[in-house]
């Protein structure tokens, strides 16, 4: 679960090609939702969460005793975070150097999973190993399709913002803590928007896992749409008490402030 309390972070991305460009911008004083020392656990947590929770609290006491504030703050700088792949090399931002570094491999390039993978548009990292590619594909449209086992459409279109949209179910495994999962998957693309995904969520067998939506679309090129406000929304663990389940227990809120596309000058994926 997301520990920190509501914060604003400022995302900007752009590809083209092979080429990518990641800059995060976070706020510099970030609280924890409840003081570290406060944290209560919940009676149906696993073992493995207890532990991790109990280390936590009793780490956030020793600060809250000693007379220092991290036991409040998860973060109290500013920080920022630029990667860049000019197509060859891998590079991020260097504070000491005030500068762009190049970084020991492209497997050190970062990009948000936020935005762009509600909307089948987050691309692959540069020179992906085979799972993380995998874990990726999921959202960078149509290679999501290739995942799934099972997949069909279902033969009536389904009302959704005042719009017909055409409903995709799929079924693609996945495996976690040693065991093997069924995820459930379900679109509603809607074709006067280029087929652009006004909701997609993700169940894993049977318990509710996620659900992006968007909305106030514009047209930014010829078939491209995108949203000016998009949602993204994470259930429950699976071990909460029942009245607790199948429900959003967070939900990170986006605006889109600015978007350009064929558009983009080739200057800004160099170092």
């Amino acid at each position: 679960m997301l520990t920190a309390r509501d914060y604003q972070e400022q995302h900007r991305v752009a590809f083209a090609g092979a080429k990518r460009f990641t800059q995060v911008l976070e706020p510099e004083v970030v609280p924890y939702a409840v003081p570290q020392d406060q944290v209560a656990l919940d009676p149906n947590s696993p073992p493995s969460v207890a532990q991790i929770v109990e280390r936590d609290r009793r780490s956030g006491e020793v600060r809250r005793q000693e007379g220092r504030s991290g036991h409040l703050f998860l973060r109290t700088a500013a920080s920022e975070l630029r990667c860049l792949y000019d197509g060859s090399q891998c590079f991020r931002w260097d504070d000491f150097a005030n500068r762009m570094a190049p970084a020991p491999n492209a497997s050190s390039y970062y990009s948000p999973v936020m935005y762009l993978a509600g909307l089948g548009l987050r691309p692959i990292n540069p020179q992906s190993d085979a799972q993380q590619r995998k874990n990726q594909q999921r959202f960078w449209f149509p290679e999501n399709f290739a995942l799934y086992q099972q997949c069909r459409i279902l033969p009536n279109e389904e009302a959704l913002d005042g719009a017909a949209c055409i409903v995709v179910e799929g079924e693609r495994q996945n495996e976690r803590d040693g065991k093997r999962q069924v995820i459930s998957e379900k679109i509603w693309l809607d074709p006067k928007l280029g087929f652009a995904p006004r909701r997609w969520e993700e169940w894993a067998d049977g318990v509710f896992g996620s659900r992006r939506t968007n909305s106030k679309f514009d047209e930014f090129a010829p078939g491209c749409w995108l949203p000016w406000e998009s949602t993204w929304s994470l259930g429950t663990p699976t071990w909460v008490a029942p009245e607790l389940r199948n429900q959003p227990a967070l939900s990170y809120n986006m605006r889109l402030r600015k978007a350009r596309v064929n558009d983009v000058s080739d200057d800004l994926f160099k170092p």
